[in-house]
């Protein structure tokens, strides 16, 4: 990429990245090897759950290492796999990492093969390149980074991905689920005629939020790292985070990336006070993101209790209409 980015360059580049849609190329085991090693780098919630679909998926794979930025956290890991599927583990206590730099030592190690990529995304970019730079194949969760730096990063990241025959797959996991491919097939095969309007909507209640756990002695960026859905240089807000998810069907659908984007948001119920304690992220977002083909897509997220709640995405054709959301899909409102 040149070191000058124009308007177009940078939405069509950002839509990619923030949608964690750089890469999938068949088969996860390296070349040579006859099982997939894990190497899990960040332990929480969607690592955890990650781990738990990578063991599910094929009875061969096995736990290599674990590290986590909170040593508790990792040895918890590593208790729990040893105490409920200890015949799916092949790391020693030696093989649990901590610290900013545990992921470093887990990348070292030869036996891993594949790692798993789940700590806030505003490490992503150079975990990601740092695995790729070790020759390990990849699952990264999104979104792959939060901003513009992070995105260019990423992007050399993936050709370097290619030029070695590495795998990367990412956690937009929509583009696996039944309902959306049976859709985006009828689309794509022109069911519905040619798209003229589309609508995505990620609208729930407030996240999680730590703010109330922090302690006395915590620095800001101890705090931060525990809190970190809060705070963008760690999450790149919830459209990025989460409606990442909706953004990436409706390129999908339209089999491009925008190429115009206007909107507008607030943090209207977020707590307030000190930035540095309540954090900085918006509550609400409305946007319409502009296609090549000129077909505009209206884009909503929301993150306040007591609303009504909508995790879909809805196109209008010239010959019929869908709508789609989480495995369940109508089409020609049937």
């Amino acid at each position: 990429m040149s070191d000058t980015v124009n308007r177009r360059d940078f939405l069509t580049a950002g839509a990619a990245a923030a949608a964690g849609t750089l890469a999938f190329q068949g088969g996860l085991y390296a070349q040579g090897a006859s099982s997939i090693n894990v190497g899990i780098i960040g332990c929480g919630g969607r690592g955890s759950g990650a781990l738990r679909d990578v063991l599910d998926a094929d009875k061969e794979t096995r736990v290599a290492a674990i590290c986590d930025l909170d040593e508790g956290k990792a040895k918890a890991t590593y208790r729990n796999l040893k105490d409920k599927q200890s015949n799916r583990l092949i790391a020693s206590e030696d093989n649990v990492f901590s610290g900013l730099d545990g992921f470093k030592k887990l990348l070292e190690l030869p036996q891993v093969n594949y790692v798993i990529l789940a700590t806030p995304p505003g490490f992503r970019p150079y975990h990601l390149e740092a695995a790729v730079n070790a020759g390990k194949n990849i699952f990264t969760e999104k979104p792959v980074a939060v901003d513009v730096a992070g995105i260019r990063k990423c992007l050399e990241v993936f050709k370097k991905a290619q030029a070695k025959g590495l795998k990367i797959a990412a956690g937009t996991q929509r583009r696996h689920e039944a309902g959306y491919i049976e859709i985006m097939k009828r689309m794509h095969d022109g069911q519905f005629g040619d798209i003229l309007s589309g609508r995505v909507y990620w609208n729930g209640t407030t996240p999680w939020d730590y703010s109330d756990k922090r302690k006395p002695e915590m620095s800001d960026v101890q705090y931060q790292l525990m809190n970190w859905y809060h705070f963008m240089w760690l999450c790149g807000d919830h459209i990025v985070e989460q409606h990442v998810h909706n953004l990436d069907v409706a390129n999908w659908a339209m089999q491009a990336t925008p190429t115009e984007v206007s909107g507008m948001g607030g943090r209207s119920n977020r707590k307030v006070g000190d930035p540095n304690h309540v954090g900085n992220i918006f509550d609400h977002f409305a946007l319409e993101y502009t296609y090549p083909n000129g077909v505009i897509v209206q884009s909503y997220c929301r993150q306040i209790d007591g609303c009504e709640n909508n995790v879909s995405e809805s196109f209008v054709g010239t010959k019929g209409k869908t709508f789609t959301a989480s495995n369940v899909y109508i089409a020609n409102g049937k």
